[in-house]
């Protein structure tokens, strides 16, 4: 298993300091927002030393209602800045589980997202050739029924266990498999969810690397929820001292081929 740490940026394209704490850090991976920086933050990660770029194409109209077509059409451009940069990872989308993503407007089930995904991608390769894709992070845990303020409906509707086994065409017609993984406190950064609560920094060596042993799995967002967690993050990597330099938008990731 290789495995490389990186981070998932912020909402604006990087700053001089950014860039040189990147560097001083020895990362190597990277994942942009396509659709939200331009493509000259590929350029000046590259120049750094990144050399896994990746990026999580965003598209908020998803919670409006949109089919594949549609998202297509409305962000091929910006993939295709991105592509002509040099990045050709993409993530579909984020956390397709919760409303807040495109659950209960664009499908209303894992295997409604299972055929959007697949069409989506299908998509995009007949426009690009050669673009590899990856099937997104879900949010992990059960169900949680609770209102969402932001939607006004239940924050996620079907656990990532359930929505992952509608998706199996859809993560085996993907080039890459996206995982989230979240905790709380130190054990439960050593566990595998044993309470199947959602928490565990393992649990995706289980709930994700066991069932597609063959595929590459980008942990493309993790760390621990609660306060304190861009330090946490920070000195689990090397435990650098510059902990407090890095802002508090910037996230951490590992890219694994297993």
């Amino acid at each position: 298993m290789n495995s490389k740490y990186g981070i998932l940026t912020g909402p604006s394209d990087p700053a001089p300091q950014e860039l040189d704490l990147f560097r001083s850090l020895g990362l190597g991976a990277v994942k942009l927002l396509c659709g939200v920086h331009s493509p000259k933050a590929i350029e000046s990660f590259r120049n750094v030393g990144a050399y896994v770029l990746q990026a999580r194409i965003v598209y908020p109209e998803i919670n409006n209602g949109r089919t594949p077509a549609q998202f297509v059409a409305d962000r091929r451009n910006q993939i295709d800045t991105f592509i002509k940069a040099g990045l050709g990872e993409f993530e579909l989308l984020n956390e397709p589980n919760t409303t807040r993503e495109g659950f209960g407007k664009s499908w209303n089930s894992g295997d409604e997202f299972n055929r959007w995904f697949i069409e989506a991608a299908n998509r995009l390769r007949d426009i690009f050739p050669g673009i590899r894709l990856g099937f997104p992070g879900l949010s992990p845990g059960p169900a949680d029924l609770n209102i969402d303020p932001v939607t006004g409906r239940a924050y996620r509707p079907v656990g990532d266990v359930e929505f992952l086994d509608a998706c199996n065409d859809a993560v085996l017609n993907a080039n890459y498999l996206g995982v989230h993984a979240f905790w709380n406190n130190v054990d439960e950064m050593r566990e595998f969810d044993p309470g199947s609560t959602g928490t565990g920094g393992l649990r995706w060596v289980r709930l994700y690397h066991e069932r597609f042993p063959t595929m590459t799995i980008a942990i493309t967002d993790f760390g621990n929820v609660r306060g304190g967690w861009v330090i946490t993050r920070l000195m689990m990597i090397n435990g650098a001292s510059s902990a407090t330099s890095m802002p508090s938008s910037t996230r951490y990731a590992l890219n694994t081929n297993g």
